[in-house]
């Protein structure tokens, strides 16, 4: 399949002729930056698709093999049994980190947030080509049609920046949020960690203290203590 090529979707409209110059540079600007955003989404967002549908895919596949072993557990014999354990955790694993890279790196959710961009800066351009249309057929004064073609190419460029910076928004938050998720997990997944060594430190040294108890005990074992009492012994009665 041929990959799509990107195409003006601003300068390639025939616009209404300005006849103020800085007016013309002005709405010439705005419609080249239009462009170079739309060509910047159009670019980025199939690296983002693919590595979504990779990730998504692959976890699906993944979770699907988990799900089978987990009933083939059952019908497998003892010999077995641990390997078909070890693997249905491995493939639940590798799912799991397929989909926190996904989300980590924000592959699904940019695809979904440059699309949408591509398709409201198309909007806003249609939108404003047509209002444009519209004041060159009103039968009005020269200064009234410069000044409604001046606020309708102000308002044009403020459409198009208002959906950059709502897009770079959403994508700044939604990377803060999945930052601060992680470093909450590590935190918690770390302070488990600490507390489960210092559980096992604390068993390995009861169960050492413990060897060394039965160590000595045995070291012990078939030791004769004999006590001697003066009294008895002088008295005739020997006791052991």
């Amino acid at each position: 399949m041929k990959k799509k090529e990107w195409a003006n979707i601003a300068r390639s409209r025939k616009w209404v002729e300005i006849g103020n110059q800085c007016t013309a540079d002005y709405l010439n600007c705005v419609l080249t930056y239009a462009d170079e955003m739309h060509k910047f989404y159009f670019e980025h967002v199939e690296g983002k698709r693919v590595w979504s549908v990779v990730l998504r895919v692959g976890s699906i596949i993944f979770f699907t093999a988990a799900l089978i072993l987990t009933l083939t557990i059952g019908y497998t014999d003892d010999a077995n049994e641990f390997l078909v354990l070890t693997m249905n955790i491995a493939a639940l694993a590798i799912a799991s980190t397929l989909l926190l890279v996904d989300r980590q790196f924000g592959f699904s959710e940019g695809w979904m947030r440059y699309t949408q961009a591509q398709f409201e800066i198309e909007k806003v351009v249609s939108e404003y080509h047509a209002q444009l249309i519209s004041i060159e057929i009103l039968q009005k004064e020269g200064e009234e049609i410069r000044k409604l073609q001046i606020d309708t190419i102000v308002n044009f460029d403020k459409s198009l920046r208002i959906i950059v910076i709502d897009e770079t928004s959403n994508w700044s938050t939604y990377l803060r949020n999945q930052i601060n998720i992680l470093t909450t997990k590590v935190d918690s997944e770390l302070a488990k960690a600490r507390q489960k060594l210092e559980q096992t430190r604390v068993q390995m040294a009861t169960k050492k203290k413990e060897a060394n108890y039965e160590k000595e005990r045995s070291k012990r074992k078939g030791v004769l203590i004999i006590t001697f009492n003066y009294q008895n012994i002088k008295s005739g009665n020997l006791i052991v």
